[in-house]
């Protein structure tokens, strides 16, 4: 199986390559050193012990969300995009040193036919509508669930395999705060309108420290925000942490709480709570004291839904997102961005009927305005039916996964991967209704899926 997406993954490069070269010196100077030190690179890799190589997949997921515009890296990639899908490739490589014939469930087709429904539909779709403007969303939403999953495979034996990998997406996460940081504190944050290489981009905000940059936008920022939130909590209750590690995640918890509110993200903030509370009930059974942590968190969102005076004196919340906050009072069908996100739901849903393969990622943004923000209404028109199909059996069968053992008998590690990987694929599937960022952003999709499939495969025999 792994030689079969080898070969459709070096055709695919094929064709990229052969495209880049047409589209101007600088792409062409980067097909030509694709082409040249792909295949040495992935031998290379396959060549390092399985720690030294592991360290690296760990320094490829912090550092994804930087990008180095002197690089003049295409297509909006970063080093660590880069230097994750060449270890992905190698992963896949028949020659590879740490290539083995899968004797696990993972040889049976049945495993690797969403995973398979997913990228086919994405090529055939990018190949139909020629969106080399966008190549990357269709490898983040794509490619991304396989590559982690191969290399999880390969590179997670362990439950404490797992738990490092998941630490390396939290400390990702966490890389994007600091940058912002200390770029806010040198005054090296400017407001991009509308991005000059992403005219879908309006309202996004650019941090510069040194060399390298980072494109966010407030909503975006509390979607990573939302989808770390679970390790957070579990990681907080963990009974042989140390009380330094336990002081940095109350810290870090605190921040990831004010963040959110004072954005006044109602999708993250909705995602959190839930995920929070059910990552808790997991760990019920072992941690007796995460049910007044679950209970405090289910307060607080009551607080939320009914008094603001309390939350507003106390953190001072911004006009705007005390406004948004008091639209949860009146109803969803009274909160104007849920409204908003039906529309655009219902919109994409009733003209991709008409064109089953889709028209591309953000085509309705060029073609009407219409802002494509809800990740379903994104994989549908970037992939058509098909791709959403292939997306939504993935997650059923992890989904699948993590319920039957929450009701087992399992070691506490276990159940704490569970509860992370459990809690954080609900935190995506809810808040990925506020934003599309979960599934197409440069790091985002490698950090919701990184810190799902590690714990799928933790917790797998």
């Amino acid at each position: 199986m792994q030689r079969i997406f080898f070969t459709l993954l070096v055709i695919f490069g094929s064709f990229i390559t052969g495209w880049a070269i047409t589209q101007g010196k600088i792409k062409t100077v980067w097909g030509i050193v694709v082409v040249v030190i792909a295949l040495p690179l992935t031998k290379f890799l396959s060549e390092l012990s399985e720690n030294t190589r592991f360290r690296l997949l760990i320094v490829a997921v912090i550092i994804m969300p930087i990008n180095v515009p002197m690089l003049r890296i295409p297509y909006e990639f970063t080093i660590g995009n880069l230097l994750f899908l060449g270890m992905v490739m190698e992963s896949m490589t028949p020659y590879g040193r740490l290539y083995q014939p899968d004797q696990t469930k993972y040889q049976n087709l049945s495993h690797y036919l969403p995973y398979a429904l997913l990228i086919l539909a994405g090529f055939v779709n990018f190949v139909v509508n020629q969106q080399w403007d966008v190549v990357a969303k269709y490898v983040y939403v794509c490619f991304v669930p396989l590559a982690i999953l191969f290399l999880s495979k390969n590179s997670i034996a362990t439950e404490k395999d797992a738990l490092r990998f998941v630490y390396a997406c939290l400390a990702g996460t966490m890389t994007i705060l600091v940058v912002l940081e200390l770029a806010l504190l040198s005054g090296n944050v400017v407001s991009t309108a509308v991005s000059q290489a992403s005219a879908w981009r309006f309202g996004y905000y650019t941090a510069f420290l040194g060399p390298i940059i980072i494109e966010y936008h407030p909503i975006v920022l509390t979607t990573y925000l939302a989808i770390a939130f679970p390790t957070v909590a579990v990681l907080l209750v963990r009974e042989k942490d140390r009380i330094g590690l336990k002081l940095l995640y109350t810290v870090i918890a605190i921040l990831f709480i004010l963040i959110i509110l004072r954005t006044g993200a109602l999708g993250a903030t909705i995602a959190s709570g839930i995920s929070i509370s059910i990552a808790l009930i997991v760990l019920w059974r072992y941690r007796p004291f995460a049910l007044p942590i679950m209970i405090s968190v289910l307060l607080l969102i009551l607080v939320l839904l009914v008094d603001f005076e309390f939350i507003t004196n106390i953190l001072d919340l911004p006009n705007e997102a005390l406004a948004r906050y008091n639209q949860m009072t009146w109803g969803l069908w009274n909160i104007d961005n849920f409204v908003g996100r039906i529309d655009v739901m219902e919109f994409t849903f009733n003209e991709v009927m008409k064109y089953p393969i889709g028209y591309g990622f953000y085509s309705f943004w060029h073609q009407y305005g219409l802002d494509e923000t809800v990740m379903y209404g994104a994989i549908l028109n970037g992939t058509g039916f098909v791709g959403l199909l292939g997306f939504m059996l993935i997650v059923a069968i992890i989904g699948k996964h993590f319920f039957r053992l929450v009701f087992n008998s399992i070691s506490r590690s276990q159940r704490e991967l569970v509860a992370i990987g459990l809690g954080t694929l609900i935190s995506g599937l809810i808040v990925g209704f506020s934003s599309e960022s979960v599934v197409v952003d440069c790091a985002q999709p490698f950090f919701f899926w990184g810190i799902v499939l590690a714990a799928y495969r933790g917790t797998s025999d």
